[in-house]
């Protein structure tokens, strides 16, 4: 008799949009997770049977998570997390293990890449990890556990052996990007109605997103590159249209985010990229994101006429010492130039920022501000300084500042490290004030106003504005006396 397919439910564990988002709640995304449906692709083509539960983006509980993953009949369960999300996954992998005690729980994703001994140490309920990129190793990971093998010989892999955790070396990276099957997207209920982008961060509904490339050649110190490296590595443009056009004509997608951290690195075939969809008649309004030293009119003129509505852009900081300190490779006057040549193509241009920066002051958050509101952007955002495993090493850092690492809270939305001079309050308050005086100047409210076109941009604003009331309200209750501006 020929054995059935081994069973692998793969399961993005419970974190609320109130974890996430805290107060800016209400404008959280609901996307599902692309990690996992890259790799529940890429399982089910190499024989087994996926399952995949994305519970953050259908706001599952805890409960219900494990209720489902059970239903499955899994022969092994895969769970992913982040740093903040990691304690939510060793509860359901907990909870999972309380059911049926004898079922194997594997952990992939960022945060146990980038610290796989002290995740497996803290939490035994997860019996191994999957480390870094996990095309070229997961399928024999699975398959040894399941056959009761040792895992010593597989790279990629932490795992026990006599009560000490065991890190073999990083898999090879896989070069080849375009064997790789699409995302299973069809294993997602109520796929794409179901899942919703981030207020203002889609021009039509339904919106989707998508990596087209893994890897940043960037040494940003506040970044982790833990999973995919420093080496690009592209899917071809054939390729990522070919997946685009799935979206389109199967699924109906009108929108897509793309969330390469430079989409336009690789300028020759981005300039495919957008020939082929504008030949293929796909109609999609798309967002990327990308570095101010890579922009250029024409590259932006050909992005515009392929539907490229917004651009993100991190800035970080508007004083130059800090961009220095934090290895960003470019002038400010280069940010300047980059965001008033999109902004001329007719692409919005969005800013992201950092608060609390080592070396920071309220002279340089000051700067910061006023440096926003002086470029041509149509959106803000910051988010504060936070030491992720694999990034910044938190003892150096307690040499400037204080740092607080607890992981549920390394959510970029509260204060994990508070520089030398400055309190809680001084960082909770100005990133809060820094919206205010962003986003209720005319040109950014006219700018808003006139380009409501759809029912759904109205949504959008009306979303985007209880968020910001609440910044405001948040500001100031957090005024310091003698802070002002």
């Amino acid at each position: 008799m020929e054995k059935r397919p081994a069973r692998v439910i793969l399961v993005n564990p419970p974190h609320s949009l109130e974890e996430r988002y805290g107060s800016m709640k209400a404008v959280g995304n609901t996307m599902p997770s692309l990690g996992l449906l890259g790799l529940a692709g890429f399982l089910r083509g190499r024989g087994f049977t996926v399952g995949l539960i994305d519970s953050p983006a259908r706001g599952l509980s805890f409960d219900a998570t494990v209720r489902e993953a059970l239903a499955f009949s899994p022969d092994i369960a895969g769970l992913a997390a982040y740093t903040p999300s990691v304690h939510n996954a060793a509860r359901t992998a907990g909870m999972l293990k309380e059911a049926r005690p004898t079922l194997p729980v594997i952990l992939g994703g960022p945060h146990v890449s980038a610290v796989p001994a002290l995740t497996l140490s803290m939490f035994p309920d997860f019996d191994a990890a999957a480390v870094g990129e996990s095309e070229g190793h997961l399928e024999s990971l699975i398959r040894t556990i399941l056959d009761g093998g040792s895992l010593s010989g597989i790279p990629g892999t932490a795992f026990r052996r006599d009560g000490e955790v065991v890190v073999t070396a990083r898999a090879p990276e896989l070069r080849d990007l375009d064997s790789l099957p699409f995302p299973a997207w069809d294993l997602l209920p109520g796929f794409p109605a179901a899942y919703r982008p981030a207020a203002h961060t889609y021009r039509r509904l339904p919106s989707a997103t998508m990596f087209t490339s893994r890897g940043c050649p960037e040494h940003c110190a506040f970044c982790d590159r833990s999973v995919f490296g420093n080496r690009v590595r592209a899917f071809s443009a054939e390729y990522v249209v070919d997946q685009m056009e799935v979206l389109v004509r199967r699924f109906g997608i009108r929108d897509l985010t793309i969330y390469d951290d430079i989409f336009p690195l690789l300028k020759p075939r981005l300039i495919r990229i957008c020939e082929m969809m504008r030949s293929r008649g796909l109609n999609l309004t798309w967002s990327c994101n990308s570095r101010v030293n890579f922009a250029d009119r024409r590259t932006l003129k050909v992005m515009k006429e392929a539907g490229c509505y917004q651009i993100g852009y991190g800035i970080e900081s508007g004083d130059q010492a800090i961009l220095d300190r934090i290895t960003k490779g470019f002038r400010l006057e280069e940010a300047e130039e980059a965001i008033r040549m999109t902004d001329e193509a007719g692409i919005k241009a969005k800013g992201f920022f950092i608060t609390g920066h080592p070396g920071e002051t309220l002279a340089t958050i000051r700067k910061t501000v006023d440096f926003a509101k002086r470029l041509a952007l149509s959106d803000y955002q910051t988010c504060f300084f936070t030491p992720y495993p694999g990034t910044a090493d938190p003892k150096a850092l307690e040499k400037e500042g204080k740092v607080e690492v607890d992981w549920p809270l390394m959510n970029l939305l509260q204060p994990a490290f508070i520089p030398a001079g400055l309190s809680r309050s001084d960082l909770v308050y100005w990133a809060a004030r820094s919206y205010r005086e962003f986003y209720l100047r005319p040109r950014i409210i006219w700018r808003y106003v006139s380009n409501i076109r759809r029912p759904e941009h109205l949504v959008q604003i009306a979303r985007g504005a209880r968020a910001l009331a609440q910044s405001v309200a948040r500001s100031w209750l957090v005024r310091l006396p003698g802070r002002g501006g």
